[in-house]
């Protein structure tokens, strides 16, 4: 799921704002990815990730539209090399969904650094390409098409000149796998169950669900969203969001 600059609040701070959220099967169990703090927004006055804000990853198993587990990144304030120090904590229960729980330490590093726990979690942190592509030409036809409700027309478009809106653009990226046997699952299933949602920058908020089907480790779990049922108080912790 992607998208950029989507409000006034985002661009007031984009260390807040959301710019692509992923989910896959990595090497040894889940990959979760999100990606914060675009070069779009132009000059950033302190790029990165903002030293006030939880950046979480959270995970339901069971169908109720309430966190089972959270990952849970801070960070700390930039020092004079542009680096930041972080720590990743692990919370399960009713603590998945309260933002002082203290939780579990999972581990601390340094952006732009690889780290691998004992338990195999691997973690890196830093500033990467943007990862999204984009053809404005395209996009227009497309809109054009909606607003119109006709069918797309590309007959004058020539796929030759296509070029990519975002390239040489950047984003702060967090890149979480965590293997297997530390996701939590259903008695009911044999292989993990997850969702992971709300995921909150501003007053943006998405859930994304993954399944991981048991098939092939290169068959990509599907994604879909999920869907709060009727009666259920919202989730309480927002990520993003200054605590």
């Amino acid at each position: 799921m992607s998208h950029h600059l989507d409000s006034p609040l985002a661009r007031a701070d984009v260390r807040l704002d959301i710019t692509d959220l992923y989910v896959f099967a990595g090497q040894s169990g889940t990959v979760f990815v999100m990606n914060v703090c675009t070069s779009l927004a132009g000059d950033i006055p302190t790029p990165g990730f903002h030293p006030e804000a939880l950046y979480e990853f959270k995970i339901d198993v069971d169908d109720d539209a309430v966190e089972d587990l959270t990952l849970r990144f801070r960070f700390d304030d930039r020092d004079s090399a542009g680096l930041q120090r972080y720590t990743l904590t692990r919370l399960t229960g009713v603590d998945a969904a309260d933002p002082h729980a203290p939780g579990t330490t999972v581990a601390t590093g340094v952006t732009e650094t690889a780290l691998t726990t004992n338990a195999g979690v691997r973690v890196w942190i830093g500033m990467a390409g943007d990862p999204f592509w984009m053809e404005p030409d395209v996009l227009h036809a497309v809109e054009h098409a909606l607003q119109e409700g006709t069918v797309v027309d590309l007959t004058t478009w020539d796929p030759a000149t296509a070029h990519n809106q975002f390239a040489g653009h950047t984003v702060y990226s967090i890149v979480l796998e965590v293997p297997t046997a530390e996701l939590p699952t259903r008695a009911d299933q044999p292989t993990p169950h997850r969702r992971v949602g709300p995921v909150h920058a501003g007053h943006r908020r998405w859930r994304m669900a993954q399944h991981q089907s048991g098939g092939p480790a290169d068959d990509p779990p599907a994604v879909r969203p999920i869907q709060r049922r009727p009666g259920r108080s919202p989730q309480r912790r927002i990520t993003g969001h200054r605590r």
